[in-house]
């Protein structure tokens, strides 16, 4: 169960002010326009990276890793959405 792994991530992080939400469905991922086929690796569709700051409902920052696509034809990019950017970001504000 998706929620079941997720929230029990969240707790052995100690997370707070932070709420998690799983996406099993992967309905809120494709309506964000991020849903990609893996079917090359045998995962199926998943979710391309990327991460956002959403304040009050808008988007107020938004990260993605550059190549969406659903050919594999990518290295599994992950650079624009380290949370080391995320944190920077914040701290700035």
């Amino acid at each position: 169960n998706d929620a079941f792994v997720m929230n029990a991530w969240a707790k052995s992080q100690d997370l707070q002010n932070v709420k998690v939400i799983p996406d099993g469905s992967g309905n809120f991922t494709r309506y964000m326009g991020m849903l990609i086929g893996k079917n090359h690796l045998g995962f199926g569709n998943r979710s391309w990276r990327y991460m956002c700051i959403i304040n009050d409902g808008a988007i107020e920052k938004w990260w993605q890793e550059p190549g969406i696509n659903n050919n594999g034809d990518d290295d599994d990019p992950y650079n624009e959405t380290k949370p080391e950017n995320c944190c920077s970001y914040l701290e700035r504000r």
